[in-house]
């Protein structure tokens, strides 16, 4: 453990487009933190940001300076944030890669956050891979260095995960730690000093980019696997797929029913509601949300498929 010195009432900017963007940006409001400049990705670059939020709309409630940006390495606002004179930059929730020249505005440094247990499950796409097993989960606050997740921690709450848990689930699980982790440093940042432990680089792991394609359904796994699926990808993620009559079909919600066996992709049962049951390699899929009307359209002995 080794502590940074640091002025009291320490001048802040923070970046950012996603919950925990904005839970950060809640906190440092809460705790009365000298927030000089708020930036925000532009809601024209948001296609693409799952759970996107703009943070303008909070910055300009409290009277904070706000700004978009595209590219948070753009010239204009590295020259914005030296003119601001800032003590330190919080970069949360941007998939974006931060250049050594952003990194070294701040006078003490930069934090960031990522919701795994670090040095366990660094990079891209945690939240499925949290559902799927691959990472443990935690609010983890950290310096922001030029490695991968890799720089110093600041402050790391755990999350109990469940197998009950979808995407969003897991999202306000995290929401929660933020604030928890948030409590236990930014009275001591507000003082100017901030105690740091460097992570133990010998136990890191790496998580590999995750796309929408990836929600594909292979029926062929055991029903437990496909549904560990449809919750990890769940909205505000793209969603597990299939298709149907040459149709795309995201399935959002789900449930195991052991007591169906089948041919893999093959509706086995309708419900009293019309929701159809999908046999997997083992045991069935009841299909209880999807992004079209769950209907008695649906027949026994229909196919879903891999591809159109």
């Amino acid at each position: 453990m080794k502590e940074i010195k640091a002025t009291n009432n320490p001048r802040i900017a923070i970046a950012g487009c996603v919950n925990s963007s904005v839970q950060t940006l809640k906190k440092l409001n809460e705790h009365s933190l000298n927030v000089v400049r708020v930036l925000s990705l532009n809601p024209n670059k948001s296609k693409n940001v799952s759970g996107y939020h703009d943070l303008t709309e909070l910055g300009e409630k409290w009277s904070y300076p706000t700004t978009y940006f595209e590219k948070i390495n753009d010239e204009n606002i590295i020259s914005l944030l030296r003119e601001d004179k800032i003590d330190w930059l919080f970069i949360i929730g941007l998939s974006q890669l931060i250049k050594e020249e952003l990194l070294s505005v701040a006078r003490y440094g930069n934090i960031g956050f990522h919701p795994t247990a670090l040095p366990k499950g660094r990079g891209r796409g945690a939240i499925a891979w949290i559902i799927l097993g691959e990472a443990p989960a935690a609010a983890t606050f950290f310096i922001l260095d030029q490695g991968m997740d890799s720089g110093d921690l600041i402050s790391q709450v755990a999350i109990e995960v469940s197998d009950q848990d979808y995407a969003f689930d897991l999202i306000e699980k995290i929401k929660s730690a933020i604030d928890r982790a948030l409590d236990l440093f930014l009275p001591k940042l507000k003082l100017g000093t901030l105690s740091v432990m460097p992570q133990i680089q010998k136990e890191a792991s790496f998580l590999g980019q995750r796309k929408p394609k990836d929600g594909l359904i292979n029926w062929e796994l055991p029903a437990e696997q496909v549904l560990r699926l449809i919750r990890a990808t769940s909205s505000p993620l793209p969603g597990a797929f299939s298709f149907f009559n040459e149709k795309k079909i995201v399935i959002y919600k789900a449930k195991v029913r052991k007591e169906f066996t089948g041919v893999p992709g093959r509706i086995i049962h309708i419900d009293l509601e019309g929701r159809p049951v999908v046999a997997c390699k083992q045991g069935g899929i009841l299909l209880l949300q999807t992004d079209v009307e769950i209907s008695l359209n649906f027949k026994i002995g229909n196919d879903f498929q891999n591809n159109l």
